[in-house]
């Protein structure tokens, strides 16, 4: 399976964990990562979550989600997933995750780090 992480979810692990939720999400992303460094997982990435810029292969791609309430980076991210042909994209944002869900034809599936281990534990 091919993962995406946005920036936020790849941030997790070293953010201040003084919120239960957040020492969740930081756990499952290291075991993510694991998970990707043993063949389990194939991480993927792009030119937008190395570089955070515009560059993308799917600029129009990612101008029909900013159309529809994603900002303009989450859009690339998005964008740029699809055009890797990532199965699941992962984010600990949660307004990206609930306006990705309304998305019509999205070609991946948009998940929080805990519900992505959890689907892969099972």
């Amino acid at each position: 399976m091919k993962v995406y992480f946005d920036n936020c979810s790849l941030q997790r692990p070293l953010d201040e964990k003084k919120q239960v939720r957040v020492m969740v999400e930081a756990e499952a992303v290291l075991s993510l990562l694991a998970l990707c460094e043993s063949g389990k997982l194939e991480l993927v990435s792009s030119e937008v979550l190395l570089f955070e810029t515009l560059k993308n292969p799917d600029v129009a791609r990612g101008h029909e989600f900013t159309l529809q309430k994603i900002n303009v980076l989450d859009a690339l991210h998005l964008a740029s997933a699809e055009a890797i042909q990532a199965d699941c994209f992962c984010t600990t944002d949660d307004k990206l995750l609930k306006e990705a869900r309304k998305l019509k034809k999205l070609k991946i599936k948009v998940v929080s780090p805990i519900h992505l281990i959890e689907e892969v534990s099972s």
